[in-house]
């Protein structure tokens, strides 16, 4: 069996997508029922790490939604200093994103593309939060971000 080291090495070469593709695979294979609340392994300690984590996910979305409430540009909307340091925290806010759309919508496409790579939303669904919101949801679910 490789060493985290080993697999850390071998993760330099990859690229950004094929990196959080890895990620996402050994997180379901080695806490396929915790999936992503286990996260914190993979950068350090893993309560201390994803417990700061959680505490400035909360800190900037509300300091991102109180700023922004009154906007109606997208751009500025996602280029806010919050939204952008939450982008910055990575994988490790996939799913507190993803739990947060659950509840309450809001335009976390960008960050989830930005982090991730991925875009599970068709052409047909842009612009409908609504529907964009069911495509990350959907996607979290079969990548084991979220459990139901």
């Amino acid at each position: 069996m490789a060493t985290l080291a080993e697999i850390e090495a071998a993760a330099e070469d990859l690229s950004q997508d094929q990196r959080t593709e890895l990620v996402s695979f050994l997180l379901g294979r080695f806490f396929p029922k915790e999936g992503a609340v286990s996260v914190g392994w993979y950068y350090g300690d893993p309560g201390l790490k994803q417990i700061k984590v959680e505490r400035e996910f909360e800190q900037l979305k509300k300091e991102w939604k109180r700023e922004t409430v009154f906007l109606s540009s997208m751009t500025q909307i996602c280029t806010h200093p919050a939204y952008q340091r939450i982008i910055g925290l990575g994988v490790p806010a996939v799913r507190l994103i993803l739990l947060e759309m659950q509840h309450e919508p809001a335009l976390w496409f960008w960050a989830l593309k930005a982090i991730t790579g991925c875009n599970p939303v068709p052409d047909s669904h842009r612009g409908n939060v609504a529907a964009m919101t069911s495509d990350w949801l959907a996607w979290g679910r079969s990548e084991r971000w979220l459990t139901s």
